[in-house]
């Protein structure tokens, strides 16, 4: 097997997600740099309509490896339990020893060098902004994660702070999800899967978004209990442009300085003209782009009717969860 400098991993579904990880592996291409040749496993691990013709020849063309393994038995409501489950698959599968997450509503911009670890790193992620994080026992969050902490036998004080890099507070170590990279064979993969699943098992959630950020939460904690080197990421690795997010910060200058852009919701077609306005601050960006038009389901009929089983399912199941009466929402 030949080696790569990075196996870059993300998750693909027929739908909205199917177009969304087109975009994101043609720019990591067209600008990836130092990654712009790594190997890419976009993998589908839920049980779902296959991925349309058209999708599966540009990913060929693109050098992209599909991988289906529809095994989640575990909280296969959670939203974002293919993450974790999409890793421990690559992780037994990749060729390079740097592997790198992408959320499929990434864009890359410039060559992202800093995800590359070195020597002396297991692990680098991004703080963008607070969130549900905890700036100290004074934070109505705190509660929630000494709960978390508590769960899992880790000394609050033993809790390494972090500066989010939107709107620069310490809070107590959590990462955002979209964007991380880790070591092969530390077994993080298998350490995360865990992790998610035993926040899930122990129901803590918080009040509000519920258990909707544990795969976040679960992020910081597995880089904790494992015990990696880890370096932060700079805003740019995770520059968000979802338009329900007001950032101060979210200005020319820093668009134009960043290498990964985390848009969320803001290619569709109700955000769509909004989006662009922000995205000619990268001409090259938003002149591949533009032509593109926003982001529909471009399945045809009978795919989608088949996928609205597979999601009921999924939501009830997420309902009746979220209904036990042994839940605690901190």
């Amino acid at each position: 097997m030949t080696h790569k400098t990075a196996t870059v991993v993300c998750c693909i579904e027929a739908g909205f997600l199917e177009t969304q990880t087109l975009r994101l592996c043609e720019s990591l291409r067209r600008w990836g740099g130092c990654i712009h040749h790594a190997e890419i496993l976009a993998i589908q691990t839920r049980w779902g309509p296959s991925l349309q013709p058209s999708t599966l020849h540009q990913l060929q063309n693109l050098d992209v490896r599909v991988v289906y393994d529809d095994s989640i038995k575990d909280f296969s409501w959670f939203p974002y339990m293919n993450k974790p489950k999409a890793l421990l698959i690559a992780e037994s599968m990749a060729s390079s020893h740097n592997i790198i997450w992408l959320d499929s509503d990434i864009l890359i911009a410039k060559s992202p060098d800093l995800l590359l670890l070195s020597s002396d790193e297991d692990f680098v992620a991004c703080a963008p902004d607070k969130n549900i994080g905890s700036t100290g026992k004074d934070d109505p969050c705190d509660v929630y994660w000494q709960a978390i902490y508590d769960s899992f036998s880790l000394p609050i004080e033993s809790i390494p702070w972090i500066t989010t890099e939107s709107c620069h507070r310490n809070i107590r170590c959590y990462w955002n999800s979209g964007v991380f990279a880790f070591r092969k064979g530390i077994k993080f993969a298998e350490a995360y899967w865990e992790t998610c699943r035993k926040i899930l098992r122990n129901r803590i959630g918080k009040k509000g978004s519920r258990f909707h950020f544990s795969d976040q939460v679960a992020l910081g904690l597995t880089m904790l209990l494992t015990q990696l080197r880890w370096r932060p990421l700079p805003y740019a690795y995770n520059t968000t442009l979802g338009l329900n997010f007001n950032y101060p910060e979210m200005n020319p200058h820093v668009i134009r300085q960043a290498n990964l852009i985390h848009y969320h919701d803001a290619m569709n077609p109700a955000s769509w003209n909004k989006f662009l306005e922000h995205i000619q601050h990268l001409p090259h960006v938003y002149e591949w782009l533009e032509p593109q038009g926003p982001i529909i389901n471009t399945s045809p009929l009978w795919k989608r009717l088949l996928a609205i089983g597979p999601w009921y399912i999924r939501h009830l199941k997420k309902w009746y969860y979220e209904k036990h009466p042994a839940n605690q929402f901190l």
